[in-house]
């Protein structure tokens, strides 16, 4: 938010395939009502491979086991990621720090 020039910056992305110049400054409508179920994950959650072409998390399934599950990204910024899918549960767990490199099905200790 640029309290100065009463403007908030906000990543979009268009439905259509349109060049837009840099700095171009717009005004976008954002619908607040929206029913479409969103998650977002901490952006330390979501793994990739070097040419960032295939992203993925490691999800706790119980105390000790963490699986490899395949992701579809949406909007980004600093903080956090959208995942457009799967859709998870609301209690899901997901692995932040202690994750790089993990194989798929990895005995994990949580350390709270």
């Amino acid at each position: 938010m640029n309290a100065l020039a009463q403007t908030q910056t906000i990543l979009a992305k268009s439905n259509d395939r349109v060049f837009l110049p840099e700095n171009l400054i717009v005004k976008v409508l954002v619908d607040k009502n929206s029913t479409k179920p969103e998650q977002v994950l901490p952006k330390e959650s979501v793994l990739s491979d070097e040419m960032l072409e295939n992203f993925w998390v490691m999800e706790l399934i119980n105390d000790s086991i963490a699986v490899r599950v395949d992701v579809t990204l949406g909007n980004r910024n600093r903080e956090s990621v959208e995942i457009i899918s799967p859709t998870f549960k609301p209690d899901c767990k997901f692995l932040i720090t202690g994750n790089y490199g993990l194989p798929d099905t990895a005995f994990v200790k949580v350390i709270h």
